[in-house]
């Protein structure tokens, strides 16, 4: 990638979706967006959950976005609007197992390159996801909130954005200090918008 890319609208890759029902067991079904391309290989892939009360529908310009650049995305919805991140968490990992056992892009998909992110609750249940499984690649919370700011087991490679006004999960009380828990020899950084 370069920096004109990245700040692109749309990436190099042509892309397509496929929708996956709200009946699939372990979370509550969603949209892939992944590329068209086989001959490059795989992919990596990542799964997104969305925050309090919203759906996959509220981050649907994400999709295509990341997919463009070489990604297969899974923005999900969770089984009730209201779960709480640890429960996204656990529909996050339900939804990576989904995504490469039996989706339609799972034969595009590098098993070795998976990650995990999420808004608000789905950002915390992101680092929750991340703090339950150490093989994922990355993390990539964007404004997490979460009940709890002790994510000293995480050593998955993470990313937390979090955003200067935010009322509901001010940085002050989320985001700085999820960020100031994960250790200090994990790869980790930390945006404030």
């Amino acid at each position: 990638p370069t920096e004109s890319s990245v700040r692109a609208t749309r990436g190099t890759f042509a892309t397509t979706t496929a929708s996956v029902s709200s009946l699939v067991a372990g979370f509550g079904g969603g949209t892939i967006h992944y590329p068209t391309d086989t001959s490059q290989g795989t992919y990596g892939a990542i799964a997104f959950a969305p925050g309090y009360t919203a759906s996959s529908t509220s981050y649907a310009w994400i999709g295509p976005r990341i997919a463009s650049q070489g990604f297969v995305v899974f923005l999900i919805n969770t089984d009730s609007r209201y779960d709480f991140p640890s429960s996204r968490a656990t529909q996050l990992q339900n939804a990576l197992n989904y995504l490469v056992n039996s989706s339609v892009a799972a034969s595009r998909i590098d098993r070795n390159r998976l990650a995990v992110g999420g808004h608000s609750m789905g950002g915390g249940g992101s680092l929750i996801a991340a703090d339950n499984n150490a093989a994922l690649q990355a993390a990539v919370p964007l404004q997490p909130w979460n009940t709890s700011t002790n994510f000293s087991g995480v050593n998955v490679p993470t990313m937390i954005i979090g955003a200067e006004n935010d009322s509901i999960a001010s940085v002050t009380s989320h985001s700085e200090p999820f960020y100031n828990s994960i250790p200090a020899a994990s790869e980790k950084a930390y945006v404030e918008l």
